[in-house]
């Protein structure tokens, strides 16, 4: 029988989850924005569909920070001890603090991507290319270097409005990211900068019950 993990104001599991979210894969990055060691964030994705992710990062020695994301849907965070994490296979959420956003295929008008030349980096090709947000709300260009042979892996948009561009243009390569980073209109770094450590086949569902 499948273990299962309580979090928050919740027992051990009874029948009748509101909704279930497998992920098959595990992506870890290392932040360098403001550290040059780095600090370690994970992905938990679903290679087949990108409609969803989760993340978590140490805390402290005992305690994950997990965030759950879907996009128009829902957005919660929580703690859970490392020792539950790594112990279940299924993570259950309860809880009525999660956000909901209305998304619209209108937003596509005033963003884009843009498939930028091939980059080198150690002497090898890699694919990239950058989403224009809308000027609107904030002006940033997101910067994507897609990982060579994984194609089997849908983008990894963390972004609203280009997951929206995406579902209308598909015209991006798939594939995870070797280097994820932000740019403002000045040419300058801000908000993130996401190099790939290392990404793995890794089983892990969470259910959210209403």
């Amino acid at each position: 029988m499948k273990k299962i993990l309580a979090i928050l104001f919740l027992i051990l599991c009874q029948f009748g989850f509101g909704q279930s979210y497998e992920f098959d894969y595990i992506i870890e990055y290392k932040s360098m924005l403001n550290d040059s060691i780095g600090t370690s964030v994970f992905y938990l994705t679903n290679s087949k569909d990108n409609q969803y992710r989760a993340s978590f990062q140490s805390i402290d020695k005992n305690r994950f920070a997990l965030s759950f994301y879907k996009h128009g849907r829902i957005n919660f965070h929580t703690t859970i001890k490392k020792s539950d994490f790594y112990k279940a296979e299924t993570i259950v959420y309860k809880g009525k603090n999660y956000k909901i956003k209305t998304i619209g295929k209108a937003l596509a008008k005033k963003v884009s991507f843009q498939n930028l030349k091939d980059t080198i980096i150690d002497e090898k090709p890699y694919k990239r290319y950058v989403f224009n947000s809308n000027p609107d709300i904030i002006n940033l260009r997101t910067f994507y270097i897609v990982e060579p042979k994984t194609e089997f892996h849908l983008p990894i948009l963390s972004n609203v409005d280009s997951f929206v561009e995406w579902t209308v243009e598909k015209n991006i390569p798939d594939g995870i990211y070797k280097e994820i980073y932000y740019l403002n209109p000045k040419g300058e770094m801000v908000e993130a900068y996401y190099k790939l450590v290392a990404y793995q086949k890794y089983k892990k569902f969470i259910s959210i019950k209403n």
